[in-house]
């Protein structure tokens, strides 16, 4: 399977969830590329929240 770089998926994950677990163990099993994130070790900044926010439909509110 060759995915073209618009087809990766991005997880964002904590690695001490069981579900990112799963679901990281599941994509291998699939052969699906993923580029993992893991949040714990890679904190996000606020600019790409936002962008993953928006990128959901998301609004984030000014705190």
């Amino acid at each position: 399977m060759s995915n073209s770089h618009s087809d990766l998926i991005s997880i964002y994950y904590n690695s001490d969830s069981t579900r990112a677990k799963q679901t990281l163990a599941y994509a291998t099993t699939e052969n699906i590329q993923i580029h993992e994130i893991a949040i714990l070790k890679t904190p996000l900044l606020g600019t790409k929240i936002i962008e993953l926010a928006k990128n959901l439909g998301i609004e984030v509110a000014n705190w």
